[in-house]
């Protein structure tokens, strides 16, 4: 069963975040690369990127080579998102001009009499087509709005290890991750993209278990919605098991303690706090009884 996981957060990161959208450039964007003391417009080079990590950039150029850049403050980067004002002036001149067709050259285009709407469906029909016709090739081919992509010596700068919480949540509410899917390839995906700014507990976690009892896996990411509180833990759905299953439940909410190893797990249902102790790649949480659950950490896989 961890063997399914972890391939399944490797295809996600061959395929570069995905539905995470972590980093602020993905495949497929349009970007504009040029040396950062250029002056003239002329001396960018722009294309569709390929592939792209937090310290370098493949794009195709739109000469037509593929282009690679490590990323780093002697290059200006920058993504162009199409103009919403051209594309709806295109849109409204495809519109015009298909409702004019549509009244005239192309009003037999339908059989009104058998739709009972005569002249005016043809009118309507056509200046619709023409319409998103007009704004799908103002998109195209318009003037597109460019915003710089911050860069510093380490390429896009790695995420902070406190972030602002989506929604805030008091001990006894149950609350759910809904930043982005709450699957093992997605955590995977954010993991990655921000490996070197990771706090130690943070990964996709797998419980120890014996006989016949299915895995349960668990990511703990940074998330501050707990007041007093750094992490929380998710429950990712079973390997098969449908997303809405489990719909990204959070099943603890983390602070450190003075040691960077312990940590003070409180679950949000209101339960009793319990004490958890980093060990390397294994989490041991202490249960009320005596008893202790071991997780093993499945991803990021750490070094020995």
């Amino acid at each position: 069963m961890r063997l399914i996981l972890i391939s399944g957060v490797l295809s996600a990161l061959a395929a570069g975040p995905g539905g995470a959208q972590l980093l602020p450039i993905r495949p497929g964007d349009h970007v504009r690369v040029a040396n950062a003391d250029s002056a003239s417009l002329g001396l960018w080079r722009v294309g569709t990127v390929l592939n792209v990590s937090r310290r370098a950039l493949v794009f195709a150029n739109n000469g037509g080579d593929s282009v690679s850049v490590e990323l780093g403050p002697r290059w200006r980067v920058g993504i162009g998102s199409p103009s919403a004002g051209h594309a709806l002036l295109w849109g409204a001149v495809g519109l015009t001009a298909g409702g004019a067709l549509g009244a005239t050259v192309l009003s037999r285009a339908f059989d009104g009499e058998q739709l009972g709407q005569g002249r005016g469906l043809e009118t309507i029909g056509f200046a619709t087509i023409g319409g998103l016709l007009g704004i799908v090739a103002g998109m195209a081919a318009g003037p597109r709005h460019w915003e710089d992509v911050e860069l510093t010596a380490e390429g896009i700068p790695a995420a902070p290890l406190t972030v602002a919480a989506s929604q805030s949540a008091r001990i006894g509410e149950r609350a759910y991750w809904r930043r982005f899917p709450a699957t093992g390839p997605d955590f995977g995906a954010f993991f990655q993209a921000y490996e070197d700014s990771l706090a130690p507990v943070e990964g996709v976690w797998e419980i120890l278990t014996a006989g016949s009892v299915a895995p349960r896996h668990l990511a703990i990411a940074r998330d501050s919605r707990y007041a007093g509180f750094d992490y929380v833990a998710v429950q990712l759905p079973r390997p098969g098991a449908s997303l809405a299953t489990t719909r990204g439940r959070i099943a603890w909410a983390l602070r450190g303690e003075e040691s960077p190893t312990a940590f003070t797990v409180q679950p949000p249902n209101g339960g009793a706090a319990l004490r958890a102790d980093l060990l390397g790649t294994e989490l041991i949480l202490y249960r009320l009884d005596g008893t202790t659950e071991k997780w093993i950490r499945l991803f990021p896989v750490i070094e020995k």
